[in-house]
């Protein structure tokens, strides 16, 4: 893989790197602008504050970019260059004329699934009990109801009981008698054929309508503001659809 191996110190390490800067200062010059305020950062800026604040960003910086260069990634690149420096000098016994670099293997991260397995089972247990509590609630509600009109029902004499069955068998008859008789809107005779016809084409022109207007822009956001005085506008910040 390229990787060093063995001790650490061994061959050319790179040790620490360390860069500091002693006085740091930012010039700035406005070509166009009517700010005062804008004008007035530059003085600001040269001002003995302002280099002091300007150095402190400036050794925070180099000190990130020394522990980046003082890493394991740098010094990685060090040793495999360090590695084919002898196959590419004519005066090292390992020279080859021929040689166009080594090929290392790509270092394969193991990745393990716990966090997305936990966190599948967290979802698989939230549905699950989501289901049995919905599950519950049905079959209790159901079953109170059903208690609740054999209650009723015991409390009803037997002529009533007689007149609620002989309802019941009435509304069932109803329904039968309604389905053998009236045939879908499609299909029935006493609705116009052109209004059978065009009915799909309304349907499917309420549904572009509805795309239309909600994919369709409806307004735009401009920001206005300002900074040190100085204005400044910015069109068509965010565009939304109408809904």
């Amino acid at each position: 893989y390229g990787v060093r191996e063995g001790e650490t110190d061994s061959g050319i390490v790179l040790r620490k790197v360390s860069v500091a800067v002693a006085e740091a200062g930012l010039d700035m010059k406005c070509i166009e602008c009517t700010s005062p305020l804008l004008l007035d950062m530059h003085d600001v800026l040269s001002s003995q504050k302002g280099i002091e604040d300007t150095t402190l960003v400036a050794n925070n910086i180099f000190e990130y970019l020394s522990k980046v260069t003082g890493g394991d990634w740098v010094q990685t690149i060090i040793d495999k260059a360090v590695y084919e420096a002898g196959m590419k000098c004519p005066h090292s016994p390992t020279y080859d004329k021929d040689f166009v670099g080594l090929q290392f293997d790509e270092l394969v991260v193991t990745q393990t699934s716990e966090d997305s397995i936990s966190f599948l089972i967290a979802i698989i247990a939230v549905v699950g009990t989501l289901i049995v509590v919905v599950s519950l609630l049905v079959v209790s509600t159901r079953w109170v109801s059903k208690r609740r009109h054999q209650r009723w029902l015991k409390m009803l004499s037997r002529p009533q009981l007689l007149v609620l069955e002989k309802i019941q068998l009435e509304d069932e008859a109803r329904e039968k008698d309604l389905n053998g008789r009236i045939q879908a809107m499609v299909i029935s005779k006493d609705i116009p054929f052109v209004i059978r016809l065009f009915m799909p084409f309304v349907i499917l022109g309420n549904i572009a309508l509805f795309l239309s207007g909600h994919l369709s822009l409806g307004g735009t956001v401009n920001i206005s503001g300002g900074f040190a005085g100085q204005s400044f506008n910015v069109d068509g910040f965010l565009g939304h659809d109408r809904r």
